[in-house]
């Protein structure tokens, strides 16, 4: 799935800091709209989820509802799920650690309400840690989220609107790294053509008169740093990320950027600064352009970042 043709990825950057909110309104979205147009796979998906606590048919799918960020006595789960005679509470993580205390008060709550089908579901990225909790407490994965609404969209028959959400919200779990798909030949050649990349990155860099380089990697991203010149430390960065392939980021932190060019620069992470080569736009084209014109437009890019920092000034003392 292209990622950027997705909404979900384009907003999620407004998002900064409250990122496992916007993930989980994304999936309240999907939820209440699949409850109302496609129960067959609602059904499916809460089942899943619930591990069987909970098993909707089609024809009470309707009668439930899914609610983000409610208040309760004991805090704010992040996300509800009220049907006939169910109840189901959600916490949502991301990148944040679990919290078992957190767990513990959310567990009271579903141990108090009245409903005989109730669970609580922690639902992770990664491998959720062993919790002494009770017996209504289950773990799942985006992951396994994600395998469970493609088997869905197999299965049943969506409506074109319904369709159109569930692969913006497959998109975004992809593009986040939550998704898994079965491993094609593609990975090979695509492995490959990113190791060109990076050679052809690297004697662009050169040629942009960087006195150094080396490789900088990451869980979410991979490319080339040029170091301080004086202290030998990482001070630019050349990279993509993996959620965003199609953007070659140069990033460092805002002191290095001259006053005079910090409006042309935007925020990121960590105090940083970054200015973005988008590859597959209409001004660059540059997957097909032949190797010399790749080089340029790569060399044209970092010679410009560079030269709105304190680089150049740093190499002549």
């Amino acid at each position: 799935m292209d990622p950027s043709n997705n909404l979900l990825v384009a907003l999620k950057k407004y998002g900064k800091g409250q990122e496992e909110n916007f993930l989980t309104d994304a999936f309240v979205h999907l939820l209440n709209r699949l409850a109302l147009e496609v129960p067959d796979a609602f059904a499916m998906l809460l089942d899943q989820i619930t591990d069987g606590a909970i098993n909707p048919t089609s024809v009470t799918a309707s009668d439930f509802v899914v609610t983000a960020q409610v208040t309760t006595s004991e805090g704010m789960p992040d996300i509800e799920i009220i049907g006939p005679n169910a109840y189901a509470l959600i916490e949502v993580k991301d990148e944040s650690p679990v919290d078992e205390e957190q767990i513990e008060r959310y567990g009271r709550l579903v141990e108090q309400n009245g409903s005989d089908s109730k669970c609580l579901i922690l639902l992770t990225r990664y491998q959720a840690p062993l919790l002494d909790n009770s017996r209504l407490l289950r773990t799942t994965r985006w992951t396994q989220i994600s395998e469970c609404l493609l088997a869905a969209k197999e299965k049943w028959q969506f409506d074109l609107a319904s369709s159109h959400i569930l692969e913006q919200f497959l998109g975004f779990l992809e593009a986040k790294g939550m998704s898994v798909n079965r491993t094609g030949w593609e990975m090979t050649a695509g492995i490959e053509q990113f190791r060109n990349f990076k050679v052809l990155l690297q004697q662009a860099m050169e040629s942009a008169s960087a006195h150094n380089t080396w490789s900088a990697y990451g869980a979410n991203f991979n490319g080339l740093a040029i170091p301080d010149p004086i202290s030998k430390n990482s001070r630019y960065y050349v990279f993509v990320e993996f959620d965003n392939p199609g953007i070659l980021v140069f990033s460092c932190a805002s002191k290095y950027v001259r006053e005079e060019f910090k409006s042309e620069w935007g925020a990121r992470a960590k105090n940083d600064l970054g200015k973005l080569l988008e590859l597959q736009s209409e001004n660059v084209h540059f997957f097909a352009r032949g190797l010399d014109s790749q080089r340029m437009v790569l060399e044209e890019f970092i010679t410009s970042c560079l030269s709105q920092t304190v680089y150049e000034s740093q190499l002549s003392e």
